[in-house]
C-alpha cells in the first residue's frame, strides 16, 4: 500500500540486553486507517557490542520526515559510536533507500524536517562539549548533501536536548533551549541551509526552577507562529 503526505511514521526503540542487538523497527499509520497497522521492519539494526568504549551499536531515533515519496529518520548512533549523527531514508514501503547517511559530527539525536525541496536536520553538536551547538545540514530527497554541517547557535551552552523545527514556505524555524539559563532561541533557515534571519531570543531565561522542556511551535498560512515553552516553573508562548 502506498502513502500519501500527511501519513505519521512512528519509530521505537527495543531495549537490549547486553551483547544483543538494537532494533530500530517502524510501521506506518495512515491518516485514515481501515487494515490497521503495517508489519515491523528494520529502520538501524546496527548490532551492539559488549563494553564498548564509545557505546558501539546503541541508536536512538525520535524525529523523522517525508518529502512526498521517502521518509527521512534521523539517528543517534551506529556500529562505530552511539554519538555519532546520523540518517536513514526509506521508502514508502519500509524498505532502506541507500545506505545509512553519516554527517560525520557528533552530538544528540537530531531532528528532521522536510521544506517542501530538502530535508534540514538539526542537532545538539558536542565537539565544545560540555556545552553544545546546534548544528545543521541540508539534503536532498535522494540524501546526497546539500549543504555540510553547519552551526546554527551563535553561542554554546545546555542545548543536549537539540533543536526542534517547523517548516512553511521554503523556510524552516529551528527552536532550542539552555537547559541552565532556561533561555530559548531561534533562528530561521531557507531551504538550501542559508540564513533567513539572524538567531533571536524567545525566552530571556531565568535560571530559577527545574529544567525546562524544549520549545515547539505551530504556524498559520501568514507565517505567524506560535513557539511554546516551559520555563520549568510555568509553560509560555510567543507569537511572531
Amino acid at each position: 500500500t502506498s502513502t500519501a503526505p500527511g501519513s505519521q511514521l512512528t519509530v521505537a526503540i527495543t531495549a537490549p540486553a547486553a551483547g544483543t542487538c538494537v532494533a530500530m523497527t517502524g510501521s506506518l499509520i495512515f491518516t485514515k486507517q481501515t487494515s490497521g497497522v503495517s508489519a515491523k521492519f528494520p529502520i538501524a539494526t546496527s548490532p551492539t557490542v559488549a563494553g564498548s568504549a564509545t557505546g558501539a551499536g546503541q541508536e536512538l531515533g525520535i524525529s523523522a520526515a517525508f518529502d512526498g515519496t521517502n521518509y527521512l529518520v534521523g539517528i543517534q548512533g551506529d556500529a562505530t559510536a552511539m554519538y555519532n549523527v546520523t540518517a536513514q531514508l526509506m521508502d514508502a514501503s519500509g524498505n532502506l533507500v541507500g545506505p545509512r547517511i553519516s554527517t560525520g559530527r557528533t552530538g544528540g539525536a537530531p531532528d528532521v524536517a522536510f521544506n517542501g525541496t530538502n530535508y534540514l536536520m538539526v542537532w545538539p553538536d558536542d565537539a565544545t562539549y560540555p556545552n553544545f551547538v546546534i548544528y545543521g545540514e541540508v539534503l536532498s530527497k535522494t540524501g546526497t548533501v546539500v549543504k555540510a554541517p553547519f552551526a546554527i547557535s551563535t553561542t554554546v551552552g545546555n542545548f543536549n536536548d537539540g533543536g526542534h523545527i517547523i517548516c512553511l514556505g521554503g523556510v524552516c524555524r529551528v527552536m532550542w533551549a539552555d537547559k541552565t539559563t532556561k533561555a530559548v532561541y531561534g533562528r530561521d533557515i531557507d531551504s538550501s541551509g542559508g540564513f533567513f534571519s539572524n538567531e533571536y531570543g524567545i525566552e530571556s531565561g531565568t535560571a530559577a526552577g527545574f529544567p525546562g522542556g524544549d520549545p515547539f511551535a505551530a504556524c498559520d498560512a501568514s507565517g505567524n507562529c506560535l513557539a511554546v515553552y516551559d520555563t520549568g516553573t510555568d509553560i509560555r508562548g510567543s507569537i511572531g
